[in-house]
């Protein structure tokens, strides 16, 4: 009877184990679930970005602007065309603290129309987790369906990014006012972002194209530029046109 017992007991203790087994595994997976669904890495900040002389840098000059790296086989069709060059920021989004948020685009320009191989290249530096778009949408519609704007009129960038804000929200994804931050080189598209509640930054400070007077950025962002805690709007001047977002 004893070496029966034992089995019997043997065999209520792996029921046991299996049974506790798949039910730790069964609400593990539920947690994994909702944190995915919450994604609390990202879901509370938005990072906007300017493409032309932003993400990109002049074509082809690396001279200038040695962090700088032309793209092989790619065409950039912007300020007269060229070699695709991206920036160091175009390089690394993923190095600063954008990386933790989402992700999206406004620019005047076209990034080389649909299909294009600067199309492809860009969408490799911003990771699909963090831009939920697939594609970019031109014409710079209101409203939009991608966080990927193209089209857009210097000027009233800020109004395509509250769309891009909106339309996060529609996909579940609420994001504060105080926590979209747009960048881009020139400071007529980010002098409008004043009283949007939104914080804006021209980018490409320490290098500016003298063929157009300064007015664009010649090598475009840098990671030192994406800087984790500031607020309000800044010029590349030091002016800070906006304070309403320290209150």
């Amino acid at each position: 009877l004893k070496p029966k017992f034992w089995q019997q007991f043997f065999v209520v203790v792996v029921v046991v184990v299996l049974l506790l087994t798949i039910t730790m595994r069964w609400r593990f997976g539920i947690f994994l679930s909702i944190v995915h669904a919450t994604d609390w890495t990202n879901q509370s900040c938005l990072c906007v970005f300017d493409v032309d002389r932003t993400l990109t840098g002049k074509q082809g000059d690396v001279a200038d602007c040695p962090e700088n790296k032309v793209i092989r086989g790619v065409e950039d069709s912007a300020y007269g065309g060229g070699k695709l060059t991206l920036s160091g920021l175009g390089q690394g989004v993923a190095r600063t603290f954008c990386s933790a948020c989402y992700l999206g685009v406004v620019s005047a320009g076209d990034a080389s129309g649909p299909g294009s191989a600067e199309r492809a290249e860009l969408l490799k530096r911003l990771p699909a987790k963090s831009r939920l778009s697939a594609e970019f949408i031109d014409g710079c519609p209101s409203p939009v369906n991608s966080s990927l704007v193209l089209g857009c009129p210097d000027g009233r960038k800020q109004d395509a990014v509250r769309h891009i804000v909106t339309w996060y929200v529609s996909q579940g994804f609420p994001i504060p006012d105080d926590k979209v931050f747009f960048f881009d080189d020139r400071a007529s598209n980010v002098q409008p972002f004043v009283g949007t509640g939104f914080n804006a930054f021209q980018i490409s400070c320490k290098s500016r194209d003298a063929s157009v007077s300064g007015a664009v950025g010649l090598c475009g962002g840098t990671h030192d530029e994406v800087r984790e805690g500031a607020r309000g709007v800044h010029l590349c001047n030091g002016t800070m046109l906006s304070a309403d977002l320290l209150v």
